[in-house]
């Protein structure tokens, strides 16, 4: 049976859109080109996929019982390609850095290119709230986020252990203090990002505060980027538990914490990786 691969993605996509209209305009092909192509599917495997009516197409019991099959076929060869491509040191890997500003991220980026000099990056820091829904959905690879339970299904590798800071005014009290502990802060405002975006991060710095005796007070600005909250450290409205790393901004000075957990980067991956998944996280694997 001479099925290939494009009969059935075209297939996948009519089926998906519930249109032959909607699916050729997606395809960026002609209507009447993607009809023949269902039928011509439809000849090799003797079999009829689709039944029209007034709004499109629906699939016919037969179609519905061909279409996972199809899909396990389309996902088989694609994950075929992306092993291949590894074994070659070729190929895309879809990375989230959870903050493309922050200095171990940038570390993992260049170290990745060294690495696997021919293997193209997707990089996006669309923080660590939504990279275990990606990671299982298949749209991501590699994600870097903070140790902790790592979700079902997934796989954590060490990296490296990042000391953590308080960023305040160049004017505040503590800012020509040294090492600063975190008891210190307690009666200062707080500043952390929204939970749903960073929920590793808000639970360590809440819990660090907690173990020194203080729920913080938040500020209610709640950002997603990492320089909205520092001109507010710059006009002394809060101060912000940080990484040490964090670049600051003119009038804001980074003050180690003595007493603080550190923050244990992982890279973390779907236990169902491919070759190439592999290639990377043996290439991080070890960093200090």
């Amino acid at each position: 049976m001479n099925v290939d691969a494009g009969l059935l993605r075209s297939f996948l996509v009519v089926a998906d859109e519930g249109t032959v209209t909607g699916a050729a305009e997606r395809l960026f092909i002609s209507q009447p080109a993607l009809s023949g192509q269902v039928r011509r599917l439809e000849r090799i495997v003797g079999l009829t996929l689709f039944e029209r009516h007034p709004g499109g197409v629906r699939l016919t019991p037969a179609g519905a019982t061909f279409l996972p099959y199809a899909e396990q076929v389309l996902a088989t060869l694609e994950r075929g390609v992306a092993d291949a491509a590894a074994a070659a040191g070729q190929g895309t890997l879809r990375l989230d850095v959870l903050d493309a500003s922050l200095a171990v991220p940038q570390r993992v980026i260049d170290r990745l290119r060294q690495r696997l000099p021919s293997v193209v990056l997707e990089i996006t820091d669309r923080g660590s709230g939504e990279q275990a829904v990606r990671l299982r959905g298949g749209t991501l690879d590699l994600a870097l986020t903070a140790a902790g339970r790592t979700p079902t299904g997934m796989t954590d590798t060490p990296l490296v252990a990042e000391p953590l800071g308080v960023a305040v005014a160049g004017t505040h009290r503590l800012a020509t203090a040294g090492d600063v502990r975190l008891a210190q802060l307690a009666d200062e405002v707080h500043y952390l990002p929204r939970e749903e975006f960073a929920p590793e991060w808000v639970a360590l710095v809440t819990a660090a505060c907690e173990q020194a005796g203080f729920t913080p007070r938040l500020l209610p600005l709640r950002s997603e980027s990492t320089d909205a909250p520092m001109h507010r450290v710059a006009a002394g409205e809060c101060v912000a538990v940080s990484l040490l790393s964090t670049t600051v901004p003119p009038g804001v000075v980074m003050c180690p914490l003595a007493d603080a957990p550190a923050y244990r980067w992982v890279a973390r991956t779907s236990e169902r990786h491919g070759a190439l998944v592999g290639s990377a996280t043996e290439a991080l694997r070890g960093m200090v």
